[in-house]
């Protein structure tokens, strides 16, 4: 109800100031609204979540954003394009960690390298297997 509700007003007026960026931030503001609802209800239903659980949400999540407002700022003066896209990724590849880290979230940058080596391997091994 809160994520449809928010794109509900936030869609058309954002959209129509910043075209598709603005229905993108849109829907960022509505993921991130629909988050924090569904945290604060279990929350009243449970009261053993703790800020470590909290964290698994707001540790990606204020990296991405925090990433991605890097890249934009830093490749707004670039031309659209292929190096526009090239130097942004570049920026999110590095910076992501940086600020994840930097909040306190090295164990869980440790995990997701752990889960991505997992799925890789996996991926090798079962490619390994069928041939």
């Amino acid at each position: 109800m809160v994520r449809i509700g928010g794109l509900l007003l936030l869609i058309q007026p954002l959209s129509k100031r910043w075209s598709l960026m603005g229905a993108a931030w849109a829907d960022l503001m509505t993921a991130l609204a629909s988050t924090i609802a569904l945290l604060v209800i279990v929350q009243a239903v449970d009261r053993n979540i703790r800020w470590p659980v909290a964290s698994a949400v707001v540790v990606p999540a204020v990296g991405a954003l925090g990433s991605g407002i890097l890249a934009w700022l830093a490749s707004a003066y670039l031309p659209a394009g292929y190096g526009r896209l090239v130097f942004q990724i570049i920026v999110l590849a590095v910076s992501y960690p940086l600020i994840v880290a930097g909040i306190g979230g090295g164990k869980w940058l440790t995990n997701l390298a752990a889960l991505l080596r997992g799925i890789l391997l996996g991926r090798i091994a079962a490619a390994e297997s069928h041939s």
